[in-house]
């Protein structure tokens, strides 16, 4: 399962929809598309139009994956840090509630997700599809 407590992807870069497709064969719920794919050196992040799911790949080999579905419903916040530009080394945090995972004094908090993204990738229309989902 995904470490919530550490869970920051990156230089994600963008991947072809089809990639991601056959990454995530047998996974998918009828009906449901890909928005958005990105790559890390070993993770992906994918966007679809019900929800986010994060692969983690796991082992010197890379051949164990775990895939955890994150749902829009879920999430809370988001946030996006630039240095200047939107399109170079831009980064979105997403916080997720009701997941149990990061306990803050002994209640439920929401736990984050960081995603630092390769130069070019527009994270304005990323922000804009997830909180369209959100609200």
């Amino acid at each position: 399962m995904l470490d919530f407590s550490s869970a920051s992807f990156t230089k994600m870069d963008h991947v072809g929809v089809e990639d991601a497709a056959v990454t995530l064969d047998g996974l998918l719920l009828d009906g449901e598309t890909i928005r958005y794919a990105y790559k890390g050196a070993r993770n992906w992040v994918v966007f679809t139009d019900r929800r986010l799911i994060v692969i983690t790949v796991q082992g010197m080999s890379g051949k164990r994956r775990d895939y955890t579905t994150l749902p829009y419903a879920s999430t809370h916040a988001a946030s996006v840090e630039t240095t200047g530009g939107f399109d170079v080394d831009a980064k979105m945090d997403l916080w997720f509630a009701d997941l149990g995972f990061a306990m803050l004094g002994g209640l439920a908090a929401p736990c984050r997700i960081r995603l630092e993204f390769a130069p070019g990738i527009d994270v304005r229309e990323l922000e804009r599809f997830v909180v369209g989902k959100m609200l």
